[in-house]
């Protein structure tokens, strides 16, 4: 019967590393920040619910494949200093917003996100700090329009590779982040749709 889990719930747990499964009553997740040893499998049963501010953050270890199809809002600083995450991350169709500060620092991520056309808010700070290449499609009518946005904070040679942007609303979000070439830096290639 647990519908949440609140935002400091498994914080600062250093050596916890042990897979986790969340029921499918829980409407609400937080927690886990600080949790810097945790790499192991999360399964989420349930198929609507929201992701709270600091969800996962500090977590500088977790690579495992991440299945958010039931999420329908996402806090601020959710997945921030995901240092080590290369795997698959999947949003479904009923995600509407983003809070600032999503998968920032991202050093190791050279797979592709897909942002869908259910998405009607998204804050600052979306994917900044982050190495490249990695491949992203924009389906959503909205855009971040801040300088840290998708945008990598030191030189380096992968960063000529650019983002390689796909998806039916590329062009309007190339439109609303511009290349850079000063601090911070960031480069988004048209892929196409």
């Amino acid at each position: 019967n647990l519908i949440s889990i609140g935002g400091n719930c498994f914080t600062a747990m250093y050596s916890f590393n042990q897979p986790l499964e969340l029921p499918s009553t829980l409407t609400s997740r937080g927690g886990f920040s600080g949790c810097s040893a945790f790499n192991s499998p999360i399964k989420i049963n349930s198929t609507s619910y929201t992701i709270q501010s600091n969800f996962m953050q500090y977590c500088q270890s977790y690579n495992q494949p991440l299945d958010l199809s039931g999420a329908t809002s996402i806090g601020n600083y959710v997945f921030y200093d995901f240092q080590s995450f290369n795997s698959n991350i999947t949003f479904g169709n009923n995600l509407t917003s983003i809070g600032s500060n999503f998968m920032n620092s991202l050093k190791c991520f050279t797979k592709s996100i897909i942002i869908p056309s259910s998405l009607t808010t998204i804050s600052t700070y979306f994917i900044s700090d982050a190495m490249l290449p990695y491949t992203l499609t924009w389906n959503a009518s909205v855009y971040p329009t801040d300088n840290y946005s998708l945008s990598s904070g030191v030189t380096y040679p992968s960063y000529q590779k650019g983002v390689k942007v796909y998806g039916t609303h590329r062009a309007d979000l190339m439109t609303a982040l511009p290349n850079r070439t000063g601090y911070p830096q960031r480069k988004l290639i048209d892929g196409g749709s």
